[in-house]
């Protein structure tokens, strides 16, 4: 489990980036190997501070690592990757 309990939740942004710093290095390799792309949504989910485990009322996870599907929605619709408008 990563971060420390809070008020909102949310986990702080470096204990994110420590927890997960193996795994974003593998996916950087892949990326560069296989020549594929790779989504992020640190940039809605992260500042410097802090990374958020609720958007607009709703849990964005349905454990540590898995996000819900309606937060795959609502994420992939906030980077345009939705094919609505």
């Amino acid at each position: 489990m990563i971060g420390a309990p809070s008020d909102d939740c949310s986990i702080p942004v470096a204990d994110y980036q420590s927890f997960y710093a193996l795994t974003q290095e593998f996916l950087m390799r892949v990326q560069r190997q296989a020549d594929v792309s790779m989504v992020s949504f640190d940039s809605l989910l992260c500042d410097s501070v802090r990374c958020v485990t609720e958007l607009n009322g709703k849990f964005l996870y349905v454990d540590s690592v898995h996000l819900t599907h309606d937060a795959s929605l609502l994420l992939a619709h906030k980077l345009g990757l939705s094919g609505e408008e």
